[in-house]
């Protein structure tokens, strides 16, 4: 057996396992936020390529702070390789009066996601420069993307971490994300058509 397939079917039972699975120090002080999970799909040619959601967390201290930080992160899992990609920004606004003014993208040096009990991410490789101005993109473990979905998906609190250029400390955020039913459901059947997408390749491998 090849490495890449030894690879592809432990990622398979992975993603086969999550499917079925649902019924530290930090430089900085965490502060609670009301975070946002938007589903995120990759289909191509009616196939689908990829899973994710989008976290928009959003400062509990908004109304109050003047110039508040919004943190912008997402998590995927693709089947070509298989991977996981995590991506990660920040949004600065003016608070005038409780009117808020045009979000201005501010570069950031790092950032991490956590899911409940378990580490936060760490790039398996360097980061790199996202298509989004300011922000950062790095692959992470299948293991390490299944672990976030499943802290959205069962209601566990997730946090974010975020180190603006020019700051000596992370902003850190963290809450329970929220979503609409219809999406985490969306998000469930997008999971299971990814698991039969990468067994069918598996399939197709074996019968080279």
């Amino acid at each position: 057996m090849s490495l890449n397939r030894f690879f592809a079917g432990l990622v398979f039972k992975v993603l086969l396992s999550f499917c079925f699975a649902f019924g530290s120090v930090y430089a900085g002080t965490i502060e609670q936020a009301t975070i946002v999970a938007e589903p995120q799909m990759q289909v191509k040619n009616g196939v689908v390529e990829g899973c994710g959601y989008r976290l928009k967390a959003i400062p509990k201290s908004l109304q109050t702070n003047r110039q508040p930080v919004l943190l912008d992160a997402s998590f995927n899992v693709y089947v070509n390789g298989p991977f996981g990609l995590v991506k990660g920004g920040a949004v600065q606004v003016a608070n005038m009066s409780g009117k808020l003014g045009k979000p201005v993208n501010r570069p950031i040096e790092s950032f991490w996601i956590k899911a409940q009990g378990a580490r936060p991410t760490t790039p398996a490789e360097k980061k790199m420069p996202s298509e989004t101005k300011g922000y950062l993109l790095y692959g992470v473990s299948v293991a390490d993307a299944m672990r976030l979905f499943q802290s959205v998906l069962e209601l566990e609190p997730i946090t974010l971490g975020m180190r603006l250029k020019g700051e000596s400390v992370d902003r850190i955020y963290s809450g329970v994300a929220i979503t609409e039913n219809s999406s985490n459901e969306e998000i469930r059947r997008c999971i299971s058509d990814l698991a039969d997408t990468l067994r069918s390749s598996l399939s197709e491998e074996e019968q080279k």
